[in-house]
């Protein structure tokens, strides 16, 4: 395995060395430097030349935001954000995310004392990050607009939808990389769709509470986190909360929602978890979307809403932070459609204008 540089700027000096403590030991992992601000990483990053950087969002001059926002001008690089859930870190965390930070850690997740959570964790997120795509976010716009009016100039071929049926809902899963791909979706949705849409993205606790009410403020969606046994309505996003995984089930006329602890998975929320709920109560009335992630968790449940009449639409390995979780869906023949992450919003408009009339249960 090819050596990874890693940069770790953070103004705690207890932090700086505990973190360099955990990565040394790697035989993979090379410790750049350390900066114990965002002035001394940005002016130390030509010399350290990192694959990847861990950055504090919380820090005195130049904070979090800001020196990433230099870091994606200047020289594009991997950054994985370390952050906590609490007070006005969590959306802070969430805006790095969407000015092109890889991943976060959530400090508050682990022990001061025992670093052995944080160092499995952090360890994984940077062998993702190490392969991950990145690009400054104006760039990144640019490219899907480019992207976007050629696509619509070209003729689309899918694979034939079986019989007419009104699309129902929506369900999108993502995770490394996602909430900035989710957003973007949304945004190319807003005050066209007006049916639930229902999202997993893998999100530690604490900040999807944070992201659904991002979401709420930039859209005309009504977006909440969801809530055991609430009704599904139309025109409403419900983000899983994290720790929990998100079920559809059928109650009389009504189809609702249910917030589940168990099966103990890798990741709670599981996109699999909701696809595969609701297959036998959506069967092809539903429409899935599997985004940028690492790993491959919405695969199986893709595939069961595949089979039961769903079209399902992936993330394209080009436009993807992290190329894993489409990529299983797609080994597995879950995937009707493969399209860049700019095109999906136009396609599902298209899907949902041309299904036809409603097919009743």
């Amino acid at each position: 395995m090819k050596t990874i540089k890693v940069a770790i700027a953070d103004d705690s000096s207890f932090m700086r060395k505990a973190l360099q403590r955990i990565l040394e030991k790697e035989p993979f992992i090379k410790i750049a430097g350390l900066a114990a601000s965002g002035e001394e990483l940005l002016e130390k990053i030509p010399v350290w030349k990192p694959d990847v950087i861990t950055l504090d969002i919380s820090m005195p001059g130049i904070d979090g935001l800001e020196t990433l926002d230099r870091i994606m001008q200047k020289n594009p690089l991997p950054v994985i954000i370390i952050s906590t859930h609490s007070g006005k870190d969590a959306p802070l965390t969430l805006e790095a995310l969407n000015k092109g930070a890889v991943d976060f850690i959530d400090k508050q997740q682990y022990s001061l004392v025992d670093f052995e959570g944080i160092r499995s964790a952090l360890v994984q997120k940077i062998l993702d990050a190490a392969g991950a795509k990145i690009s400054p976010q104006a760039l990144q716009h640019d490219e899907e607009s480019v992207s976007r009016k050629q696509t619509k100039k070209s003729k689309l071929v899918v694979e034939p939808l079986h019989s007419p049926t009104k699309i129902k809902v929506i369900a999108i899963g993502a995770s490394t990389g996602g909430p900035p791909a989710v957003q973007r979706l949304l945004e190319s949705l807003d005050n066209i769709v007006d049916i639930p849409i229902l999202v997993v993205q893998h999100m530690p606790i604490g900040f999807t509470k944070a992201f659904a009410e991002r979401l709420n403020s930039n859209l005309s969606f009504k977006v909440v986190e969801a809530k055991h046994g609430e009704e599904i309505e139309n025109g409403t996003v419900y983000i899983a909360p994290s720790g929990f995984h998100l079920k559809t089930h059928q109650e009389s006329d009504s189809v609702r929602l249910a917030l589940a602890s168990y099966p103990d998975l890798q990741h709670k929320p599981s996109v699999d978890i909701l696809f595969e709920s609701m297959a036998p109560v959506y069967g092809k009335r539903a429409l899935a979307v599997l985004l940028t992630g690492m790993g491959k968790d919405g695969a199986e449940g893709m595939l069961a809403l595949k089979k039961a009449g769903a079209f399902t639409i992936s993330e394209d390995e080009k436009s993807c932070v992290v190329y894993g979780m489409p990529r299983a869906a797609k080994l597995c023949g879950a995937v009707s459609e493969e399209i860049p992450l700019c095109r999906i919003g136009d396609r599902i408009v298209e899907l949902i204008n041309d299904r036809g009339e409603d097919c009743k249960r």
